[in-house]
């Protein structure tokens, strides 16, 4: 074939094809869609309101976006969620594929911890109630993070003193774990038991408050009034007129001791904070959560002690103390593979000792080398029978759980209860927390009057 007979049949042919393009039908392919997860904004001023919407969630009821701190990586581990909320905005009832929510003053989710401090955020939408991720989106809250500048080592407050004192008494701070039932109740009382408590600031009662005082023979317990106090007591307890801060226990034959028991905000954790890479002024300005929690019971318990009154003060402050962190804690520690432990100014001890409240177990343990009475934690759930802690690798473990005394209180001893010699004084088999128990043998000065 010619060279021009080619060129002609060339051109007839995309003639043609163009006249029979618009007769063929036409396949459209949709464009890929799923999951996603979007804010109003990339950038949010320090305490402005973050709205976050999301569509074409999985639509399960329990569906749910968290907010974490992005060096903390993805969900899963042992961080928890800065904030977070169900997709129903309520308590996982009704499937929300799409919708919009607004975290802010007002309404900071399902965990209080508002306002953020300054840094990088990532938001993950997940899936019924777990953890697996099907979007995110990453945001900055810009801001400052410096407060007032730490005071050096050597000027951080000591453990104050104790009074020299005659009337025994024996508290105990005891973590229960959702109500004593995640391993045995049973074991939950024989370490009250063996521990020869007679007074116990208890966190996390559940409903079980009433079952574990009926259990060990006692007629005494103390709920306040918002629900965040727990006592259990072999001496009668009663309700001060004007506080919800503490409860009177009553000695037989009189006189009374203030005894309190707290549970603080687990979230931020500020030990796994550190260990995922935080600055010392993140974890700083979100120990002022701690302290805001803690601000009306220091001030209603100091004032006591200034009337000479004897306080104890028991509880889960899920935060460390200053006197565990110290350049001596951080070598020994450093030098088993925890880089990130470093001399650490916690502000709430430091608070706790400027007020002149003594950390009891470390009055009867001076060394936090030689003693560091971990009480977080012997595992989740601990070690059962042939069964090892459930435990990660890079658990951080340290002592949250604490016995706190002021004015005329003195400590004679001071010990962790918990499921193994290795890791306390007093062992209990099966273990049934997942964390360990303090016991601190005190000798007071009773009020006899008011």
């Amino acid at each position: 074939m010619s060279q021009l007979l080619r060129r002609g049949v060339l051109v007839a042919c995309l003639a043609l094809s163009s006249l029979l393009l618009p007769l063929l039908p036409v396949s459209t392919v949709a464009a890929q869609s799923g999951p996603a997860v979007t804010t109003d904004k990339d950038v949010y001023d320090f305490g402005e309101p973050i709205t976050v919407s999301w569509s074409d969630a999985p639509g399960n009821p329990k569906d749910w976006v968290g907010l974490y701190p992005t060096f903390a990586g993805p969900p899963g581990g042992s961080s928890g969620a800065t904030l977070w909320d169900y997709l129903d905005q309520g308590d996982g009832q009704t499937v929300t594929p799409e919708g919009t929510l607004t975290w802010s003053q007002q309404r900071p989710g399902q965990r209080d911890t508002w306002p953020l401090a300054p840094g990088e955020y990532t938001i993950y939408l997940l899936v019924d109630d777990g953890y697996e991720v099907v979007a995110s989106t990453t945001i900055r809250v810009t801001g400052d993070t410096d407060g007032p500048e730490p005071p050096p080592e050597d000027e951080w407050p000591a453990n104050p003193s104790d009074p020299a004192l005659s009337r025994k008494l024996r508290a105990m701070t005891f973590n229960i774990w959702v109500g004593g039932t995640q391993v045995k109740f049973g074991s939950i009382v024989r370490a009250v038991r063996k521990a020869r408590a007679q007074v116990v600031g208890v966190q996390e009662p559940g409903d079980n408050l009433e079952r574990l005082a009926n259990r060990l023979g006692w007629k005494h317990t103390f709920t306040s009034d918002d629900g965040y106090t727990n006592l259990i007591s072999a001496y009668p307890l009663s309700a001060p007129k004007r506080s919800d801060e503490y409860a009177w226990l009553r000695f037989p034959g009189g006189g009374r001791v203030a005894v309190s028991s707290v549970h603080l905000t687990p979230y931020p954790y500020g030990p796994y904070d550190l260990r995922d890479g935080a600055s010392t002024d993140y974890v700083l300005f979100n120990e002022g959560t701690h302290l805001e929690e803690m601000k009306s019971r220091l001030e209603a318990l100091s004032a006591l002690a200034e009337a000479e009154v004897p306080v104890v003060l028991m509880g889960d402050f899920n935060v460390p103390s200053h006197l565990d962190w110290t350049s001596a804690t951080a070598a020994a520690r450093q030098a088993d593979g925890e880089d990130f432990v470093r001399p650490f100014p916690w502000p709430l001890s430091m608070s706790l000792a400027e007020a002149g409240f003594r950390d009891s177990f470390r009055t009867a343990h001076p060394d936090p080398v030689q003693q560091p009475g971990y009480t977080w934690t012997p595992g989740y759930p601990p070690p059962i029978g042939d069964q090892p802690a459930n435990l990660t690798d890079d658990e951080v473990f340290d002592r949250i759980d604490l016995i706190y005394v002021h004015g005329p209180v003195r400590t004679m001893s001071s010990r962790v209860v918990g499921e193994s010699y290795r890791n306390a004084h007093i062992r209990v088999r099966p273990w049934g927390s997942d964390h360990r128990a303090v016991v601190s043998n005190l000798r007071v000065r009773p009020l006899y009057r008011r």
